[in-house]
Order: structure tokens, then C-alpha cells, then sequence
């Protein structure tokens, strides 16, 4: 399927192919040779060994030891596959001083709410 509006092809499954429909060859190729299925593991692992503490797309950066700019394009497939949920909640990165959105394994998230409100109640 193409999306004309944005250029983008994308797979039966629904993900996005990371190169644009008017790409020249050499992002394709590019594009190709990237290991989505293995990137989204390694994206995944990092933030279910998180538990219900959750992950900044920084964090996920230092865990994985992926380049930041690889590691939080992962993400939003695997909010859409269901496998992470956003919190609802933002956290200041360390490095880059702006505010990123804390995500967590779906089985985590309510955990991550739990503990949260907890906190918040004893302020």
C-alpha cells in the first residue's frame, strides 16, 4: 500500500518501509539492509527489563547502545503492535534536556500507573 500523501510504502502488517516511494536507489538499498525485526527486539528487551520503572527513548538509547536516532523510530511500531504503551507520563533526558514520553511493556502498565499514584499521593 502506498500512503501518496506522505510518500511512505508500507507493509501488509502495517509498518512502514523506512525509505520514501520517490527515494533514489541508494536509500533503498540503505533502507533495506536495516534489520527492523532485530532493532524492535533489541528496542523491546530493553524496555520490558525496565519493568514498571519504564523507558525514555534516551534510556532505551544507553540500554541498547543504539544510536538514539535507530532506537525511538522503534518504538512507535511496537505501541502500535501493542507490545509497549505510552504512560501518559514525560520525563526531562539527561543529555538532550528536553522531554520525552515514558513508555513501558504493556504487561508493565498498569504496575507503572499503580506506582505512580502511589508517588503522587505522598506528595
Amino acid at each position: 500500500m502506498v500512503d501518496t500523501e506522505r510518500r511512505k510504502l508500507y507493509i501488509t502488517d502495517g509498518s512502514s518501509v523506512p525509505a520514501r516511494v520517490d527515494d533514489p536507489a541508494t536509500s533503498w538499498e540503505a533502507a533495506l539492509s536495516i534489520d527492523v525485526p532485530a532493532l524492535e527486539a533489541q528496542v523491546f528487551k530493553a524496555v520490558f527489563d525496565s519493568g514498571d520503572r519504564g523507558l525514555i527513548g534516551e534510556e532505551i538509547s544507553h540500554k541498547t547502545g543504539l544510536a538514539i536516532q535507530t532506537c525511538t523510530p522503534r518504538v512507535k511500531p511496537l505501541l502500535r503492535k501493542g507490545a509497549l504503551s505510552d504512560t501518559g507520563y514525560v520525563k526531562k533526558a539527561t543529555e538532550s534536556n528536553r522531554r520525552q514520553r515514558v513508555v513501558v511493556a504493556t504487561q508493565f502498565l498498569e504496575a507503572f500507573l499503580t506506582r505512580m499514584a502511589r508517588k503522587e499521593n505522598e506528595l
